[in-house]
């Protein structure tokens, strides 16, 4: 059996508000696409379907990929992760319903699509074509914003995740800081606090990243070194409520250790916390004098010393 093999392209190309040919075809105010997107169209034969045939197939469908391209534009437009290869098979026979359509598996997820595409090849004129013939439609269908979808949504889970290791005690523990150095804290699970629960919480103190720098300028008053370690005793309520308290201070610096002291439970209470991080911690923030070079498996973020 020979095997036969046609593809077709056609692209929607719309960014922003620049004026085009699909723009009109939506009709005035409706050009709303703003990701460029890609309907390709490979047509193969099936079991004794000829060449001739299968191009006369392919004029047929290829008429039917305008329609389908302005259904995945407006799809795209609202959810541009839908994106991938959907088989069609195509088979041309006789009676009242002479065209017969299947989709396989591994299809894009949307019910909108499919049916979209199902409507616009059924409805294409294969009045020419004798009965008996089958084809696969491939259609490929891709989109710009689903990469950066994509990437965004990779750098979140990077950045999202937290290692959990357990220290000496056996007590479930996270760190983070800035990528510099200037600080770093670590939040120690006093209790049988769970991984999930030890991991919001270090997300919570992440975000209060800028608090803590802020505390070690405190700590740092009149031209006084920062260095120096503060521990806190720390509550979360199921409602993600705080309750903090310092219990120790290693800041030397006489002009700055209490207010570092004042500003690190400050922070502590106004984080972000989540219902997901209840539990009962201890949090260490260490403040160093000079940047130092921190390696950790997930960066903490960018934050400076402002």
């Amino acid at each position: 059996m020979s095997f036969h093999r046609f593809v077709f392209t056609s692209c929607l190309c719309l960014l922003g508000i620049t004026a085009s040919a699909s723009a009109q075809e939506m009709g005035q105010g409706e050009a709303r696409i703003t990701a460029r997107s890609n309907v390709r169209l490979g047509i193969e034969s099936g079991p004794g379907t000829s060449g001739r045939t299968l191009g006369e197939i392919g004029t047929a469908a290829g008429a039917a990929l305008g329609a389908i391209r302005s259904c995945y534009g407006e799809i795209a437009e609202q959810d541009p992760t839908i994106r991938g290869e959907m088989r069609v098979q195509l088979s041309i026979g006789s009676g009242r319903h002479p065209v017969t359509t299947e989709i396989g598996q591994g299809a894009p997820v949307s019910r909108e699509l499919t049916r979209c595409v199902v409507r616009a090849v059924e409805s294409a004129d294969y009045s020419s074509i004798r009965p008996g013939a089958t084809a696969f439609l491939v259609l490929t269908f891709t989109n710009t914003a689903a990469e950066g979808v994509e990437r965004t949504r990779a750098r979140r889970v990077t950045e999202d995740a937290v290692e959990v290791t357990r220290d000496a005690d056996g007590h479930r523990s996270a760190s983070g800081g800035p990528p510099d150095g200037l600080i770093r804290f670590t939040v120690i699970a006093q209790g049988d606090e769970s991984e999930a629960a030890v991991s919001a919480a270090q997300r919570a103190l992440r975000a209060t990243i800028p608090t803590f720098l802020d505390c070690r300028r405190k700590a740092g008053r009149r031209d006084g070194s920062p260095e120096g370690e503060l521990s806190a005793d720390l509550r979360v309520s199921n409602r993600g409520r705080a309750q903090a308290r310092v219990r120790s201070n290693t800041v030397q610096n006489r002009y700055g250790t209490a207010q570092a002291a004042t500003c690190f439970a400050g922070g502590l209470n106004h984080a972000s916390f989540t219902a997901d991080s209840a539990g009962h911690y201890r949090v260490v923030l260490t403040l160093h004098a000079q940047p130092t070079a921190v390696s950790a498996p997930h960066s903490d973020g960018g934050h400076g010393d402002g």
